[in-house]
């Protein structure tokens, strides 16, 4: 089918096509798949990013550390490559162009004015420096490098001497075209999608749910992150502590601090009932004030609030005057509460209950 427009504009049929675009009167190929949903694919070819921050992560993620290596690589082509450029921050400016020869080079340039009006009076040598009046965005040509694995560089247009992108935290993304069958006369362009990645100086775990996590980086200082490692999840008998995550770790071979511990639990229990009128463990005297002394201690691994009350003879017990019925009590401690009565009858078998709730 033929058919003109954005892509919202046209109705493709489930099938393989191949989509020509006419970018600045550069006309770059894409092999595209469409499936019975209406999902658009780009088929077979595609740049690779590679890293070498694998902790906990993966070299293929695109998500690479400050001052470590981060690199492109056209994976998968359908043609034996004669040319390619690559625009390392997608500026739409190519930065540098690599050939498999510098014939190759030559008949590329001869077909293709577009590739010959950037590349002007470069090439060469093994590798040769083309200075910004001789270029019209390229810096660099290298020969004998097509296919490799290229180290993604700052994108400093009009200059040779361009440092790794890995200098400093950002994100952006990259890309790249190839010529082909540029000796029959007849080159043509293959393109991509651009891949987006990220340079980071920091990561941290991060706390999703009650037993789940996910790692991040830091690509901004706003901050900003991107995550390189999610859906983790704790082990049986622990849950999320999300009192300790959200740290940075500085160093990319460290590991972020472990954010799961055991299962958050509240148990107060009832140490000791204790009334007393004069002494403790002897009869009641009919009238006579006294008060009944709660012990409750916390034996989980949280801190827990206690609300505690006391019934004498079925009656509900006040509090001492001054003092609180609720009291929040730290792992392996305990707390006094006290309550005031008078009986109305005297001697021993008297009820005393207390009971204890837990928020």
């Amino acid at each position: 089918m033929s058919d003109y427009g954005t892509i919202d504009d046209v109705d493709f049929q489930e099938g393989e096509y191949f989509i020509f675009k006419n970018i600045s009167g550069v006309i770059v190929e894409e092999q595209m798949e469409v499936d019975e949903e209406q999902t658009f694919r780009l088929l077979t070819r595609s740049i690779e990013l590679r890293d070498d921050f694998t902790r906990n992560g993966s070299a293929t993620d695109g998500i690479a550390w400050k001052d470590f290596s981060l690199d492109g690589k056209i994976i998968n082509p359908d043609d034996n490559i004669d040319v390619e450029c690559w625009d390392w921050q997608d500026d739409g400016l190519w930065d540098d162009c690599f050939a498999d020869t510098l014939t190759d080079m030559n008949n590329c340039r001869a077909t293709s004015s577009y590739l010959n009006s950037i590349c002007n009076s470069c090439g060469g040598d093994e590798e040769q420096d083309c200075e910004p009046t001789d270029c019209g965005g390229v810096d660099n040509i290298y020969i004998g490098a097509v296919q490799d694995q290229h180290p993604i560089k700052e994108d400093v247009q009009d200059t040779t001497d361009e440092n790794p992108v890995t200098n400093r935290i950002l994100t952006s993304d990259v890309d790249a075209h190839y010529y082909y069958n540029c000796a029959g006369g007849n080159e043509r362009i293959r393109g991509f999608g651009e891949p987006i990645y990220y340079v980071v100086d920091a990561k941290q775990a991060v706390c999703t749910g009650v037993t789940s996590y996910r790692l991040e980086g830091r690509y901004r200082n706003t901050p900003s992150f991107v995550t390189y490692n999610s859906g983790l999840t704790c082990g049986s008998g622990t849950e999320c502590n999300d009192t300790i995550d959200e740290q940075l770790v500085f160093s990319k071979d460290a590991n972020t601090p472990d954010v799961c511990g055991a299962i958050s639990s509240t148990d107060i229990a009832i140490l000791q009932v204790i009334p007393i009128q004069v002494i403790p463990d002897v009869d009641m005297v009919k009238d006579k004030s006294g008060f009944v002394i709660v012990v409750v201690e916390n034996r989980g691994n949280v801190t827990g609030t206690a609300k505690v009350n006391v019934t004498f003879n079925g009656d509900l017990l006040a509090v001492v005057a001054g003092e609180s019925d609720t009291v929040t009590i730290t792992v392996s401690k305990n707390a006094s509460i006290n309550f005031s009565f008078k009986p109305s009858t005297a001697g021993a078998g008297l009820e005393v209950k207390a009971m204890v709730e837990v928020s």
